[in-house]
C-alpha cells in the first residue's frame, strides 16, 4: 500500500506490495470497481422539503432570501444560492473528466487527438456529457447529446454497421435543439455493456453490443495524482479504446452554446482576469491595491472601524526591529501591529493583504492558490465550517494546496472590512468581517478581496470558525511538518484565539453560544455552553497551546495550556452520564442527542493531541450516538456521519465506525440506493429526499483513512499542571489585544413587525 492508502496498478487480480512491479493490462477494469449496466434506469431524485412548522419559523427569512436574489440577479446575474429554481438532476452520474484544473478532451485511438478548452464537465455512467461548468457558478446539468462516442463496422463481405455507444434516451426524441441526432443509429440496448468506475478512472465495456461480434473497451483517464501539482493541474482527459478495428467517431456540439454575438468585433479594453471554473487550480502570485486611505491618524481601532484594513506582517520583517527579550511574547508583538497601524493608517498604502502567498516563507514553493465551491447549489469558494471537514483530502492528497487555503484565512483573520450587508436572519446590518474574525468563506465574486459573501447569519460572531481555524493549522503543521508555515501563520492563530475571549461572558475560561445558529447548523439555535462549540474551544485551546511549542513561544505554550485546563473543566459539567448535553440553557432541546458532539474531541485525536475527555465518557458517547442517531435517525447528514465514524475508529471502535459509514454507501453508491454516486448530498430524509448535491462536507471519508493511519502521528508529552500565578504576564497581553478586538455594540435595526414576529414563533415553537 503506498503513503495514501491506494494501491496501484489496474486489472490487478490481487493485492500486492507497492514496490512489486506488476504487469497490468490498462484495458481490464480491476476487480473492485463501482460498476453499473449501461441499461440502467434513472431513479427519480427529489429535493428535501421543509415542514409547516419549519415554513413558519423561516417564513421572514424565505420572504428576505427571495427579495435578495431577485435584486442580485438584476444587478450581477448571479448569486450564491437560488432554492426558488428546480434544477435537472440524475441519478446516473460516472467519473467526472479532467484534473483539478480546467478541461480539455484528448481522444487517442492510434496518433488521432481532439482538444477543446473547457471547464468542468462531468459524465454520466451510460455515456453522456453532463454537468457542464464551463463558466464561474453556471452549472448545466442536462446532457448534450450531441456529444457522443459512435461506431462504425465494415466487414470484407460488404456488410456494414454503425451506432452510437449510448443507449437511446427519451430525451433525443423530444429535444429540439439536437439538430437532428434523432436520426442517428442509436442502437445500444446496455444490457451487455457495463461501465466501470475508480476514481479518477473509468471503463465502459461494450460486450457484444451494439456489434455481437466485438468487444470494445473505452477506458477514461484524468490526471488526478496525489502530491502531484504539475500534472494534476493540466486541463485534460484521455479516452482510450481497446480491442477494435473500426473507425471512430467523436461529435462534439458548440459547448459554449448559442449564436456568435461577437463575430468581426475587435475590442481593446483592460480587464481584470476574474475568477473562474469550479476545481480550478490557480496560479495568482499577486493582487492589486484592496484600499487606499488618506484620512488623519487616529488613536483606537474602533475609530477606525469604518475603515478597511489589515494588520497583516510578515514574522521576519517585523521581529527585526523587535528586543531580542520581546522576540517570543506574541502579545507585544500583536500590540505593536496596532500601534503600527494607527500611525500608518493616514498615508496612502498598496499591498496585497489578501493574499495568503506573503505568508510564505524562504524557500517554500508557491502553488498558488485554490478555490473549490460549497457544493453545485452553494457557491461561496472555500466555506471554512464545512472546509474543516473536507480538510482531510487536500491535506492527504494534496497538502500544499491545503497549506495554501489556511494561508488566505490566516491573511483574513488579520483584514478588517467595514462595508455593510443585509443578513437574512433579521434584516440587520452589520459589517462585511471585522479584525480577528475568520471569515465564513473567501467570497463569491471577488474571492479574497470580498469575503463573507454568505449573509444569513453574522458570522463574525459564530463560535466554531475560530477554532476551527486553530485546529486546522495544527492538524496541518502536524501533516507536513512545515515549521516554516507554523511561524508564519501563528499571529493569526493568536488573534484569532483573542477574538473568541469575548464570547466567555462569566470568565470561566468556556465561550458560550448566543441563543441563535452562531455555528456550522445554520438552523439549530444554540445558547450557553454547547457540546458541539465548546469541545471545539477546548482543543483549539491545547492546539493553540502545541503551535507555540513549535514556534518557540514559551509563554503563550503555558498560558493557552492554563487555559485548556481550566476550560476543560466546564465541559466536563455537560457530561449526563450518557452523553454530553447539546447545551447547558435548560431549554427544551438541551438534553438532545447530537451525533457532531464529540467534534473537538475528534480533531483532537486525529492531531495526536490529549483526549479532551475520558475515553470511556468518548466511547459511550459514541454508543449513544450509533443506537440512537445512526440507527433511528430521521435525517441523514453524510459528512457528519463520516466524521462520527472517525471519531469512533480513533477510539479504537473500528467494526462500529464502518456500520456507521456503511449506512451512506448503501443509500449513496449501490444498486439499490437513491443514486447520489459522484454527486454525494450534504444529507437526505428517510425518504431519499436530498440537501445540496455535490457537497463538500462528505470528503470527509478521508477522515477516515487518515484515522486508519494514525500511527505516523506523533503524541503530545503529558504537561504539568500550570498554575495561574506563573502565567500572569501572558494573561494581561492576551486580555488586551482581546480588548481591543471587542465586536462594538450595534443598534438593532429590525423592524417593529420582525421583533413581534420573532418573539411569537420563538414562543410557539422554540
Amino acid at each position: 500500500m503506498s503513503e495514501n492508502g491506494f494501491y496501484g496498478g489496474e486489472g490487478e487480480s490481487a493485492l500486492h506490495d507497492h514496490d512489486e512491479k506488476v504487469k497490468v493490462d490498462p484495458g481490464t477494469p480491476p476487480s473492485l470497481t463501482w460498476k453499473r449496466k449501461l441499461s440502467t434506469e434513472e431513479n427519480s431524485l427529489s429535493e428535501f422539503g421543509l415542514s409547516l412548522k419549519e415554513m413558519i419559523s423561516m417564513a421572514p427569512i424565505g420572504y428576505r432570501l427571495w427579495r435578495h436574489l431577485r435584486q442580485e440577479k438584476s444587478e450581477h446575474g448571479e448569486v450564491f444560492l437560488d432554492p426558488f429554481t428546480k434544477r435537472h438532476t440524475s441519478s446516473c452520474h460516472g467519473v467526472p473528466v479532467g484534473g483539478i484544473g480546467k478541461i480539455i478532451v484528448i481522444i487517442r485511438v492510434t496518433a488521432y487527438y481532439l482538444s477543446e478548452n473547457a471547464g468542468s464537465i462531468g459524465r454520466s455512467c451510460r455515456g453522456e456529457f453532463m454537468r457542464w461548468q464551463l463558466f464561474p457558478r453556471v452549472c448545466e446539468d442536462k446532457p448534450v447529446l450531441a456529444n457522443q462516442f459512435s461506431i462504425f463496422v465494415s466487414r470484407p463481405n460488404g456488410e456494414k454497421f454503425s451506432s452510437v455507444l449510448c443507449p437511446k434516451s427519451p430525451d433525443i426524441l423530444n429535444d429540439k435543439s439536437a439538430s437532428g441526432i434523432e436520426s442517428w443509429d442509436w442502437n445500444l440496448g446496455g444490457q451487455k455493456s457495463t461501465y466501470h468506475a475508480l476514481f479518477p478512472r473509468s471503463w465502459t465495456v461494450y460486450d457484444g453490443e451494439p456489434d455481437p461480434a466485438l468487444k470494445v473497451v473505452c477506458r477514461q483517464l484524468s490526471p488526478f495524482i496525489p502530491h502531484n501539482y504539475k500534472e494534476s493541474s493540466f486541463p485534460v482527459a484521455v479516452f482510450y479504446f481497446y480491442e477494435a478495428d473500426v473507425t471512430l467517431l467523436f461529435s462534439w456540439a458548440n459547448s459554449v452554446g448559442g449564436d456568435s454575438g461577437l463575430s468581426g468585433h475587435h475590442f481593446n479594453s483592460k480587464f481584470r482576469y476574474p475568477p473562474t471554473l469550479f476545481n480550478e487550480l490557480y496560479y495568482l502570485n499577486s493582487g492589486g491595491t484592496i484600499w487606499t486611505d488618506g484620512s488623519p491618524p487616529v488613536h483606537s481601532l474602533r475609530t477606525i472601524q469604518q475603515r478597511r484594513y489589515s494588520i497583516d506582517r510578515s514574522n521576519s520583517d517585523f521581529r527585526s526591529g523587535e528586543d531580542k527579550s520581546e522576540q517570543n511574547d506574541t502579545a507585544i508583538n500583536i500590540l505593536g501591529r496596532m500601534t503600527s497601524l494607527l500611525q500608518e493608517i493616514h498615508s496612502p498604502v498598496s499591498m496585497t493583504s489578501a493574499f495568503g502567498t506573503n505568508l510564505l516563507q524562504k524557500g517554500e514553493e508557491n502553488v498558488g492558490q485554490f478555490l473549490y465551491f460549497e457544493g453545485i447549489e452553494y457557491h461561496m469558494c472555500n466555506t471554512y465550517d464545512v472546509h474543516f471537514y473536507a480538510s482531510f483530502a487536500l491535506t492527504m492528497l494534496f497538502p500544499k494546496l491545503e497549506l495554501s487555503i489556511q494561508r488566505d484565512f490566516a491573511a483574513a483573520v488579520m483584514m478588517h472590512d467595514p462595508s455593510k450587508m443585509t443578513l437574512l436572519q433579521d434584516g440587520t446590518w452589520v459589517q462585511r468581517k471585522v479584525l480577528g474574525a475568520v471569515p465564513h468563506d473567501i467570497g463569491m465574486r471577488d474571492p479574497w478581496f470580498e469575503v463573507n459573501f454568505y449573509n444569513l447569519h453574522n458570522t463574525d460572531r459564530w463560535k466554531d470558525l475560530n477554532p476551527k481555524f486553530v485546529l486546522q493549522v495544527y492538524r496541518d503543521v502536524v501533516a507536513t511538518g512545515n515549521k516554516e508555515f507554523a511561524e508564519a501563520v501563528w499571529p493569526s492563530v493568536y488573534v484569532a484565539m483573542a477574538y473568541m475571549e469575548q464570547f466567555d461572558k462569566d470568565g470561566d475560561g468556556m465561550i458560550e453560544n448566543e441563543g441563535f445558529p452562531d455555528q456550522t447548523y445554520d438552523t439549530w439555535s444554540v445558547s450557553g455552553v454547547s457540546a458541539y462549540c465548546g469541545g471545539l474551544w477546548v482543543a483549539a485551546l491545547q492546539a493553540a497551546s502545541a503551535l507555540a511549542h513549535v514556534v518557540g513561544d514559551k509563554g503563550s505554550e503555558d498560558y493557552f495550556w492554563f487555559r485548556f485546563q481550566k476550560a476543560k473543566k466546564v465541559y466536563e459539567k455537560l457530561w449526563n452520564g450518557s452523553y454530553f448535553n447539546y447545551d447547558n440553557s435548560g431549554s427544551k432541546t438541551s438534553s438532545s442527542i447530537q451525533a457532531d458532539q464529540l467534534a473537538g474531541h475528534w480533531y483532537a485525536r486525529a492531531c495526536g493531541l490529549f483526549p479532551i475527555v475520558d475515553e470511556e465518557k468518548a466511547r459511550k458517547a459514541l454508543e449513544k450516538i450509533y443506537n440512537f442517531n445512526v440507527l433511528k435517525s430521521r435525517e441523514i447528514w453524510s459528512g457528519v456521519t463520516y466524521a462520527v465514524a472517525a471519531g469512533m475508529i480513533h477510539e479504537n471502535m473500528v467494526e462500529t465506525a464502518f456500520k456507521t459509514a456503511v449506512g451512506v454507501y448503501e443509500v449513496a453508491w449501490s444498486e439499490q440506493g437513491s443514486g447520489y454516486a459522484f454527486q454525494t448530498p450534504e444529507g437526505w430524509d428517510f425518504e431519499g429526499r436530498y440537501r445540496s448535491l455535490g457537497y463538500m462536507r462528505p470528503l470527509a471519508i478521508w477522515a477516515m483513512q487518515w484515522a486508519l493511519t494514525q500511527h505516523k502521528i506523533p503524541r503530545q508529552e503529558m504537561k504539568a499542571e500550570i498554575k495561574e500565578e506563573s502565567v500572569t504576564r501572558q494573561h494581561t497581553g492576551f486580555k488586551r489585544v482581546a480588548h481591543l478586538l471587542r465586536l462594538s455594540d450595534e443598534a438593532d435595526s429590525r423592524s417593529l413587525f420582525q421583533v413581534i414576529f420573532d418573539y411569537t414563533c420563538k414562543r410557539m415553537l422554540g
